[in-house]
């Protein structure tokens, strides 16, 4: 029980290897988001960015040096990369929520040809668990031996369905994404993809879908009740969802 505490403690300080922190997108309204994507044109208008882009090259850049900060401890714990939305072009420097589609390829590609096997979040929980089970060295390593690296994604934009999850067919890697789930049913907000979308991208075995709550309420000292019932209204949505096969229609 105390590794798992202390391996429960890393993945809890795993990197985000995006352009920004995951805060910076719970501080992003509705709107300034949609003032955002409003600007994206289409594959067909948009030329692929400059390589010299700086912002561009600032992300990349991130990622390949969050990677080399990481081969000293080769093994001995799992990053967990964590997305939002993705576009065709770049968003500009700042914009800590959108990432290009040339910088995801560039993400993918690089931890590919490093060495990275990606895995799901259920090989995660296995390899934790197998981990946990077969040593009882103290500390914080889990001393695999290998490189592994997993991809996630909150709240359920199109664009998972769009532009990142052709990639991850391409490269054959699995994702995961938490969806909010009454977004997704009654088309809340910024595009979100449906559930038959949903259930296309689980059905290739390279997508899987999970509960981000059913209305990405804050959790409020006191309130503790009504963020556990977004949580279960969610899975049962999901439950529901998976047992029927056909997904549900938007209201």
């Amino acid at each position: 029980m105390k590794r798992r505490k202390a391996i429960a403690a890393v993945l809890a300080a795993v990197l985000s290897l995006v352009s920004a922190s995951a805060a910076y997108a719970e501080e992003l309204s509705e709107q300034e988001m949609t003032e955002v994507l409003e600007q994206e044109p289409t594959e067909q208008e948009t030329a692929e960015p400059p390589q010299e882009d700086a912002a561009e090259q600032l992300s990349y850049g991130k990622v390949v040096d969050a990677a080399e900060d990481a081969e000293s401890l080769e093994g001995e714990y799992i990053p967990v990369l964590m997305y939002h939305h993705f576009a065709i072009r770049n968003m500009g420097v700042g914009n800590g929520v959108v990432t290009t589609t040339k910088e995801l390829e560039d993400h993918l590609h690089y931890f590919q040809s490093q060495g990275y096997r990606i895995i799901s979040l259920e090989e995660l929980d296995s390899l934790l668990t197998a981990t946990e089970r077969d040593t009882h060295a103290e500390g914080l390593g889990l001393g695999l031996g290998k490189k592994y690296l997993c991809i996630t994604m909150d709240d359920g934009y199109f664009s998972n369905y769009d532009l990142a999850y052709p990639l991850f067919k391409k490269y054959r890697v699995p994702a995961s994404v938490f969806a909010v789930t009454d977004y997704v049913t009654n088309r809340i907000g910024i595009q979100k993809f449906t559930w038959n979308q949903a259930a296309t991208m689980e059905k290739s075995g390279y997508m899987k879908v999970y509960s981000h709550t059913a209305d990405h309420q804050p959790v409020v000292a006191g309130e503790e009740e009504a963020f556990l019932d977004s949580m279960r209204r969610s899975e049962e949505t999901l439950t529901e969802v998976h047992n029927r096969k056909i997904v549900m229609s938007h209201k």
